[in-house]
């Protein structure tokens, strides 16, 4: 009978575990608290930034290295400019990448071929195994942030200098680490049945010259080779002066 306890007693214990709520406080319903844990760059204000970077983008068959320039709209659009030559110039891509709300579209300059919403989410979600929705590609790179009022079931973390945020984003898992005074380290957004996930991370420099902008990104398919490189060269006013590169 004391075994049978002990069981029943365990049973309960593993139960009443599962069905606790995540770990953390509720996140403030305000958008002011989650802009908090992110860098200046991803709020919103009546500034045109422009970011210039090197990018590498790693895919199962052939690796692209090139430039890209990068506008964000006071309005939340972006479009980001991508210019590549392979080795001796026998190999090129010039691409526009245009986001703005839900909606995002590529111009091919170099093939004079213009893919609109609906076919560059098909096209993206067909070659990366996972639903993609233009939010991603603004979140990822933190020039901006989820709106409070799509999370769901959102709670934060904090300890000794680090917090943790959870929570469900536009139906996917959301998970980001990140640093006090920083901003994120680590941002992921999984599928609800876990079957993929998509992670990036950021790295900061110490002399505070891209402005608490991160100096590295990188961006990958979990347990796939896809992968994306970002080493930020500059960061400014679009039109204005940009801050000192390298």
């Amino acid at each position: 009978m004391s075994r049978l306890s002990g069981i029943v007693l365990i049973l309960m214990i593993a139960g009443s575990c599962a069905n606790s709520p995540p770990a953390g406080q509720p996140l403030p319903a305000d958008d002011g608290a989650l802009a908090a844990l992110f860098p200046p760059q991803a709020s919103l204000s009546d500034d045109h930034l422009e970011i210039i970077a090197r990018v590498r983008l790693d895919l199962p068959r052939y690796r692209i290295k090139g430039t890209c320039a990068i506008f964000r709209s006071p309005d939340g659009s972006v479009q980001i400019d991508f210019v590549h030559t392979s080795l001796f110039g026998s190999y090129r891509e010039d691409a526009t990448i245009y986001v703005a709300g839900d909606s995002i579209a590529i111009q091919d300059h170099e093939r004079g071929i213009f893919r609109g919403s609906g076919e560059t989410l098909a096209h993206l979600s067909a070659h990366f195994e996972f639903e993609i929705i233009p939010d991603d590609v603004v979140v990822f790179m933190l020039l901006g942030m989820p709106h409070r009022e799509d999370l769901v079931n959102a709670r934060l973390s904090v300890s000794g200098g680090r917090w943790t945020l959870v929570g469900e984003w536009r139906g996917r898992r959301l998970e980001i680490e990140g640093e006090n005074g920083r901003g994120p380290l680590r941002l992921r957004i999984c599928s609800v049945d876990g079957k993929g996930c998509y992670e990036a991370r950021y790295g900061y420099g110490s002399t505070g010259r891209l402005g608490g902008y991160p100096e590295r990104i990188i961006c990958e398919r979990m347990g796939g080779s896809e992968r994306l490189s970002m080493t930020v060269e500059s960061v400014g006013r679009s039109g204005g002066t940009a801050s000192a590169g390298r």
